[in-house]
This record gives structure tokens, sequence and C-alpha cells, in this order.
């Protein structure tokens, strides 16, 4: 399957007790700051308007997903543990495997409420379709503006094997 790209929808919508899962895109082109700020900030105030949201016996969890995802939080309702969740959230690495992500996630979905979800927050500087294999129904919602993304994201120097060579950074 394809993911669809939507608004960021409003937990108002989940019924009592179901879960939401919150996969927060942390790659790099996150950081980049658009109008309303960075990516990753926006990000950040979505996941905290939907845990202000949750529905009664509702829980969330959230997971940063770069080059393998990390659990920041498993499912809660405790305030406190998803604000230091989202204290632990950076930009790292140039890419979000968020396939692996929504596995992860659907995972730990598995068995949960009728009405749980998972919400994937991602700027979008991908190429391509993302394949989604998931038991629970996937929402994507696209932050930023469309920008050129230029940046050196690795760097490789080593010796030159002769002697008589500079040597040469790639």
């Amino acid at each position: 399957g394809a993911i669809a790209l939507s608004r960021p929808a409003g937990a108002g919508q989940v019924p009592s007790g179901a879960r939401i899962a919150v996969i927060v895109d942390a790659s790099s082109s996150m950081a980049a700051v658009d109008s309303d700020g960075s990516r990753i900030e926006r990000a950040r105030a979505i996941v905290r308007s939907l845990a202000r949201d949750l529905p009664e016996g509702g829980a969330m969890m959230i997971v940063a997903a770069a080059g393998e995802p990390e659990v920041l939080s498993a499912p809660t309702s405790d305030r406190v543990r998803l604000e230091s969740a989202l204290d632990r959230l950076r930009v790292r690495g140039p890419g979000a495997d968020l396939e692996a992500a929504v596995a992860l996630a659907a995972e730990r979905l598995r068995g949960a409420p009728i009405g749980s979800r998972i919400v994937v927050l991602t700027d979008a500087a991908y190429a391509g379709n993302v394949p989604l294999a998931a038991s629970v129904p996937v929402e994507v919602s696209r932050l930023g503006e469309a920008t050129l993304n230029y940046a050196i994201v690795a760097l490789d120097v080593r010796p030159s094997p002769a002697l008589d060579a500079p040597d040469r950074a790639e």
C-alpha cells in the first residue's frame, strides 16, 4: 500500500480506551525552519495537542523515526511521561525509516481497542511511497513547506594509497 497525506486529525474522534501511536520523523530535514518555526517543533506541538485531547482511558505512545525507530514512550495517558518523551525527541541522521517505525507501532498496537490508530508526522522529504503493513489505520500529516534541501549528510576522509598522492575527501 501507500500512505496518504492529510492534515493532523483531532484525537477527539478517538473512542474511549483507544490508543494512538504517534511517529515523528526525526531525520535531518525536520530541523528545517519554515515560516511557523522548525518542523520538529511543529511536530512536538501537534503531539502535545493530541495528548491533551486523549479520550477517557486512551493512551498514546511516541516513536522517533530515524535510521532505526526508537520508542520514546510506551502507551500511556500520563502527560508528564509524554512530555518527557518529547524532551528526548531530537533530529538525528540523514533519513527516517518510516516503514520500520509504522511496523513497530502496529505491532505494539496489536489487539488494541477499536478506534486505535497510527499518526505519522513527517515533512515527507523522501522519494516515492512508503509501503505500510499495519493492522490499524495510519494517518500521515505532512509538515513544512516545499523547499530545496541541501546538506552534507556524509563525509569520508582517507589517506591516499600512493605515497606521493594527496589525501582525498569524498
